[in-house]
């Protein structure tokens, strides 16, 4: 079929072999890259799998794969409760399974059946799709370099080479496929000569947000692509009674009521990204606040994880906004996604996946107007022009990224961890609630266990609660606070705050109660991670109301190697346990030794200021030093975890594998 476009060039259409090629094998390197990830992987199993299985290296992970087997198993029920999520409110299920679990499920039988293994090996290949509409985006325009380096830095730039990586099973994988693939088929209909070109592509492009909003729901990315989708169409001049057919089939396809509801989401998205306050409902603190990915990054690291080279990067956006300059017809269709990769200079770090392919494109372009300049002077058919500005453009941007090739992402959840976690299972009561730090809540729901919050539930009062009760030295308050959100949950914080009831007055309810509590039923669990967290968890705990400050625990794992006498060495820090002096300086409270989870020997220092040295030794020859302040040392978190001092009237121990993981059962009141 010919192919029509107004500005496009029978040279360019000689081009189509070649740019196949080229965009097959940087295919086909963005995802052996990834593949590769797993064979490093083999050779150190003992730090990344577990069962014979490579480990996640996302939490959000565990849901996709629940839902997979829930769907395989008849078990998935579109909109029907979800039992192990968010106790004792519960969440309701997607209303369509997701498809990233569709697909998992659906494939697995290419895999005897397994999800899980199919989910790691599906991964790196729908991670790459998005180069084939971004390239052939390109070709239509007639610059198929720009396609080309643009495809090799969205795969290889760190951002999503990250978010993308082995065992990243989550929706990142075609976040940049679904929204070029629009623009693509936004570019035709505008670009395409006859109305049934227009009408055909318009359809196409409203199905692709269809697609994305079933692949990643978020509506408001929709309502963005029809506004630009109605520009290009005013910019090109296209007939009025055609572009109304065209919006039209564009609204019907891409569903008229995920435009509707984008508009809200757009208001959520502003009050998320763009405009957060630090809180929540009432005042109650945002866990936001303390999640890595979700802070701003600094314009210079911004760059870097644009390319390798931050002058190269400002280069390439440079070039990039030139090209839109003098190209804007021909580049409207990419700007939702690129004015997405902006907010990373604003917002939360994860929007830079959006932005590194338009810093290849620059470059790519950059690269297509100096072969232009000196195409003249070389006579020499077009197709072999076409193929070496296409072979220098790959080889210059495989060069500039070529350090990702020695990127080796970690899992998500450390292998000594997630083995606990299974046999947790066999010593936890069969309907087990776990009340724990959100982070781990999607691999305990993945295990059969429910979970007060966890990553798709973390950004409620409950959260504020949780983290409250463990930062707390009063191990009352923590299981008040248990019987308080088993009752109660969201649904009663909200009827409380509805009744003109303060934070505060809601506080104290948590803390001081009577209310029953059902016996052999919920687990407070603690794992290793938690210790390295509890800045973030104190945060929150230590949150103030009125002045809408915290103050933060501090924790520092020493890396202590040898003691000489009463001297232990730490790299150049030196703890005397006779002086009870830190380098000479800083005074030591106390000086507790525990050996697998039980204290062991206790000292105290004369010291009335100062920090704590706890000295942890496990079966294995091991031993972890940390230094703790008085209030992260004294919290039930460090108390009933590290040391393992419990109020036996009202927690059970049931499971111990320190340094991993501990559990205990709350006793019934």
């Amino acid at each position: 079929m010919k192919i029509d476009i107004d500005f496009f060039k029978g040279g360019a259409a000689k081009g189509l072999g070649i740019t196949a090629i080229a965009l097959a094998l940087v295919f086909v390197v963005s995802a052996g890259l990834r593949y590769i990830q797993l064979e490093r992987w083999r050779e150190h199993r003992e730090y990344y799998f577990v069962d014979k299985m490579p480990q996640m290296t996302t939490l959000d992970s565990y849901k996709w794969l629940r839902y997979a087997d829930e769907y395989k198993k008849g078990s998935y029920y579109p909109s029907d409760d979800d039992r192990l999520m968010f106790y004792p409110d519960v969440k309701p299920k997607h209303e369509k399974i997701p498809m990233l679990s569709w697909l998992i499920a659906k494939l697995s039988v290419f895999s005897d059946g397994n999800t899980y293994r199919t989910a790691v090996y599906l991964l790196p290949f729908l991670a790459s799709l998005f180069i084939i509409p971004l390239g052939m985006y390109f070709y239509f325009t007639g610059i198929i370099p720009a396609g080309i380096a643009g495809g090799i830095a969205g795969s290889l730039g760190i951002t999503y080479l990250v978010r993308s990586s082995i065992g990243r099973v989550d929706t990142d994988s075609m976040n940049l496929f679904f929204p070029f693939l629009s623009s693509l088929f936004i570019l035709l209909a505008v670009e395409g000569k006859s109305s049934g070109r227009l009408f055909v592509h318009s359809a196409l492009a409203g199905l692709s947000m269809w697609l994305f909003h079933w692949w990643y729901e978020h509506p408001g990315i929709t309502l963005a692509y029809l506004g630009v989708f109605v520009l290009s169409l005013l910019v090109s001049r296209v007939n009025i009674r055609n572009a109304a057919v065209a919006v039209l089939l564009f609204v019907l396809f891409a569903n008229p009521l995920h435009i509707y509801s984008g508009i809200h989401h757009i208001f959520d998205f502003i009050k998320v990204y763009i405009t957060p306050t630090g809180s929540i409902v009432a005042g109650f603190p945002d866990v936001y606040a303390t999640i890595t990915e979700a802070k701003r990054t600094e314009i210079g690291r911004v760059l870097v994880t644009l390319t390798p080279v931050k002058l190269l990067s400002i280069a390439g956006l440079a070039f990039f906004v030139i090209c839109g300059i003098f190209n804007f017809r021909k580049m409207l269709p990419l700007a939702p996604v690129f004015v997405l990769g902006l907010l990373v200079f604003k917002s939360s770090n994860r929007f830079g996946m959006f932005l590194a392919p338009f810093a290849g494109i620059g470059i790519g372009y950059a690269i297509f107007l100096l072969g232009k300049a000196v195409e003249d002077r070389i006579r020499v058919r077009e197709q072999i022009k076409t193929a070496a500005l296409v072979c220098v453009t790959a080889a210059f941007m495989l060069l500039t990224y070529k350090s990702s090739f020695d990127f080796n992402p970690s899992p998500s959840i450390e292998v000594g961890i997630y083995k606990q976690i299974k046999e947790l299972k066999k010593a936890a009561p069969s309907d087990a609630v776990i009340y724990s730090w959100w982070d781990y809540g999607l691999a305990y729901e993945y295990a059969g266990f429910t979970t007060f919050h966890d990553g798709m539930t973390q950004r409620t009062p409950k959260t504020y609660y949780i983290a409250k009760s463990l930062s707390s030295d009063n191990q009352e308050e923590l299981y008040n606070t248990l019987a308080f959100l088993a009752a109660e949950g969201k649904t009663g914080i909200d009827r409380m705050l509805s009744e003109g009831k303060t934070p505060q007055d809601i506080s104290a309810a948590a803390a001081n109660n009577s209310l029953p509590v059902e016996d052999d039923k919920h687990v407070v669990l603690f794992t290793k991670d938690m210790l390295y967290k509890i800045g973030a968890i104190s945060q929150l705990g230590t949150w103030d109301f009125e002045t809408g400050k915290y103050t933060p625990f501090a924790v520092v794992n020493m890396r202590c190697t040898q003691k000489e006498g009463d001297v232990i060495i730490c790299g150049e820090d030196r703890i005397n346990l006779t002086t009870g002096l830190v380098n000479d300086a800083l005074p030591l409270k106390s000086h507790t030794v525990t050996v697998n989870g039980k204290v062991f020997n206790s000292r105290k220092f004369p010291y009335s200021q100062g920090v704590h040295l706890v000295e942890s030794r496990w079966e294995s020859g091991f031993t972890d030093f940390m230094i703790l302040d008085d209030k992260a040392f004294r919290s039930n978190l460090v108390q009933m975890f590290v040391i393992g001092n419990v109020d036996s009237s009202r927690f059970t121990e049931i499971f111990n594998a320190v340094p991993f993981m501990r559990a205990f059962v709350v006793n019934g009141r």
